[in-house]
């Protein structure tokens, strides 16, 4: 599940020449993520993947998928430029 996830961020990335901000996981992505690496979830373990997890409700994503979150100013916290190609999420309606 890892070697996906990561695959999922890398392809947006070379879509849209910016990283992904999040990657949206459903409970059972998340539930094989955790029994294939127990280490990565170690509480001393300090991992950065360059974007972060969210987890959705299983009925909204059957696959994990990858997405700019803009911060408040518009930019995503990156090249503006970059940013302005990528597809990017609504997080209004996020439960």
């Amino acid at each position: 599940m890892l070697s996906y996830i990561l695959q999922k961020a890398q392809q947006f990335e070379r879509d849209f020449g910016v990283a992904p901000t999040v990657v949206y996981i459903n409970p059972r992505h998340y539930a094989a993520l955790y029994r294939e690496n127990p280490h990565l979830f170690a509480p001393d373990l300090d991992i950065r993947l360059g974007f972060r997890l969210a987890i959705v409700p299983a009925s909204a994503l059957s696959h994990p998928e990858a997405a700019l979150v803009t911060h408040p100013d518009g930019t995503g916290g990156r090249d503006r430029q970059a940013d302005a190609r990528a597809p990017v999420a609504d997080t209004r309606n996020v439960a």
